[in-house]
């Protein structure tokens, strides 16, 4: 019977610890712990895993930023009739591990458009006091401070964002009436300018995600002041929205997003959806599990495609209670990984 010298030329190696970097289908002998080890390639399966919660329980927030280096801030820490106690300035900073309080927005907000990163952010439109009333402060954020700038042409919450601080853009959302908007403005790190068209359909509630000249809109609810969930997608190239041929696989209103135009990811929304969906710039995909805690009413989305931040948000059969939980997502991977080599 042939040995592993034999067949390969080389005996295997003995090794007082596993070696590093492993490389694939590297064969030793581990001397401390006595056993033959192979590395094999070993895939982990996307999936959403717990973190360690904002200091502050919110619904309607908004968020910049990537998995590691997030913000998040306004939104209200109730979700029936607002008023000037519970509709919030309150920001916070993640690192990958833990949210931290810094300083305030200017203005208590909720349902506000968010982009950018933690250092660079651009917080626009919402919610203020009381109830129904709607604003279209902006504000942005430099890593420490929060300086109101130049206000947006159409006055709206529920409304998402793409991009950066410097090139944004804000599209859909709820304007004065009320009713839903398809109203379409871009931000060039001074002034908003209206595009001169908007959504294909006007919604609110909705999520978005990529930048300012490739964006991508997904979701949300038409009908105002009756709300009906929708699954439309649509692009935009920087001037002009396309619909997408094919919508969400579950429509849903306050979901939340991240991500690119051809490489995004929804989860999220209401009545508490787990439901997490990702797009290659044609089609939408069910990942066969979502989060661990169903929420919507606006939760805080970050991040891209592959590692994304999912914080906030109302849970409950009405998603009326204000979460402060916060989880990550990984999307599937491959990586080498050292095996024990057993025998019968």
């Amino acid at each position: 019977m042939s040995d592993y010298k034999t067949i390969l030329g080389f005996r295997t190696q003995s090794l007082a610890s596993d070696p590093s970097p492993l490389l694939e289908g590297q064969v030793w002998y581990n001397t401390a712990t006595d056993v033959g080890k192979v590395t094999l390639p070993v895939t982990t399966a996307a999936a959403w895993a717990i973190g360690n919660n904002l200091n502050s329980s919110r619904v309607q927030l908004a968020g910049a930023g990537t998995q590691t280096a997030a913000l998040a801030f306004g939104g209200s820490n109730t979700s029936s009739s607002p008023t000037t106690g519970n509709v919030l300035n309150a920001t916070e900073k993640y690192d990958g591990t833990n949210w931290t309080s810094v300083n305030n927005m200017n203005t208590q907000r909720r349902a506000s458009g968010g982009a950018g990163t933690q250092t660079s952010a651009l917080a626009f439109g919402g919610g203020i006091t009381p109830a129904a009333t709607r604003t279209n402060a902006t504000e942005k954020y430099d890593g420490t401070n929060w300086t109101t700038v130049n206000t947006m042409n159409t006055t709206r919450n529920f409304l998402p964002g793409a991009g950066t601080q410097t090139a944004t853009l804000a599209f859909g959302g709820l304007v004065p009436g009320p009713a839903v908007s398809a109203a379409t403005e871009k931000y060039d790190g001074t002034t908003w300018t209206s595009n001169p068209t908007g959504l294909n359909t006007a919604r609110n509630y909705l999520a978005g995600a990529g930048t300012q000249t490739s964006a991508l809109a997904f979701g949300g609810g038409t009908g105002a002041p009756t709300i009906i969930a929708t699954a439309a997608t649509e692009l935009f190239n920087g001037t002009t929205w396309t619909s997408n041929p094919t919508g969400l696989n579950t429509p849903r209103t306050g979901l939340a997003g991240a991500g690119t135009q051809t490489a995004g990811l929804a989860f999220g929304g209401f009545p508490s959806i787990s439901a997490t969906e990702l797009f290659n710039g044609t089609t939408w995909t069910s990942n066969p599990t979502g989060l661990n805690t169903g929420r919507g009413n606006s939760l805080g989305g970050a991040g891209t495609k592959t590692s994304a931040l999912a914080f906030g948000g109302g849970t409950g059969p009405l998603n009326t209670t204000p979460s402060s939980l916060t989880e990550k997502w990984t999307d599937t991977f491959t990586a080498l990984t050292a095996r024990t080599i057993t025998t019968a």
